[in-house]
């Protein structure tokens, strides 16, 4: 497992820890002070641990070579773990919204909000050193799905705040109201947070190209080449955290195919030097008969 590999997988496996013990703790909690909001917070946090255990497998099974039944490798496993985890969210969300317009119905006390509020902290200091890890980690291994999971418990920060809002509304005032409501105003702004990351995960999956900053990271190598006389037909993909380019370039037609060969073999290193994680395949053609083929199709 290369270095890479094992940093993503570390800290998948840190957030699927995290997010178990924070479910623990919640349910208990919310069982004790009989807040919906809090059992609410927690079947959110459950959903994080669907989306951190479906991570740590993605970014494991992503990072697997390619094969003879996968010659590109497997990273768009990372784009179908983001979409389901988009899924998951959705689902947890309408959970919690049933449950607080029932609590709204029928309303009831709230005991010993102490511990809901020193949970909230504890909670809200955990998510934020993951999630703050998992961003970092996904920046630099370029990782989809490391980056779908730090999204889940970055809102996770927000939803403590409005969850201790709540509570501590419900103890000054003893009006136990604040409490479904807060919890129905989280499940809204989280229903936010999954249309971005399904966005991101379906370029992926149907192939979109790589942003213009790459792009244009490309094709200044291309046009900066003494050998590159012209350039066409680039196309360009992600899956997970590897890139996908291939492109014809024009070189002089008095090159021996052994010198052409050397060429597209130095070119394709410098794409590679330019945009790690890529794989690129060049295709060398003679420039002045591609001009006539031009010529000729116009």
């Amino acid at each position: 497992m290369s270095q890479a590999s094992a940093r993503k997988a570390a800290a998948a496996k840190l957030s699927v820890v995290s997010n178990t013990l924070l479910i623990v703790l919640k349910l208990i909690v919310g069982l004790i002070t009989g807040s919906v909001s809090i059992l609410a917070d927690a079947v959110h946090s459950m959903t994080d641990l669907f989306a951190a255990i479906i991570a740590f497998f993605a970014v494991r099974i992503s990072e697997e070579p390619p094969d003879e039944t996968h010659p590109y490798g497997h990273g768009k496993v990372e784009g179908i773990s983001s979409i389901i985890e988009a899924l998951l969210i959705f689902g947890a969300v309408a959970i919690v919204l049933v449950e607080a317009v029932k609590r709204l119905i029928h309303m009831r006390p709230l005991e010993q909000l102490g511990y809901g509020l020193l949970l909230m902290l504890i909670s809200m200091g955990v998510n934020i050193v993951v999630s703050s890890r998992l961003f970092r980690v996904a920046k630099e291994t370029e990782s989809v799905a490391l980056q779908a999971d730090a999204m889940h418990l970055h809102t996770d920060v927000y939803a403590n705040i409005a969850v201790m809002v709540g509570l501590g509304l419900a103890q000054i005032t003893g009006n136990p109201i604040f409490d479904p409501i807060v919890a129905i105003a989280v499940s809204i702004a989280v229903l936010l947070m999954p249309l971005g990351l399904m966005r991101t995960a379906w370029d992926m999956l149907i192939d979109t190209r790589l942003p213009e900053h790459e792009l244009g990271r490309l094709e200044r190598v291309l046009n900066s080449h003494p050998g590159v006389l012209g350039f066409h037909k680039l196309r360009s993909r992600r899956a997970g955290s590897h890139r996908i380019v291939d492109l014809h370039i024009q070189v002089a037609d008095d090159l021996s195919l052994s010198e052409a060969h050397r060429l597209t073999e130095e070119i394709e290193a410098q794409l590679r030097k330019e945009l790690p994680n890529t794989d690129v395949l060049v295709h060398a053609e003679p420039h002045e008969e591609e001009m006539r083929h031009q010529a000729e199709a116009h």
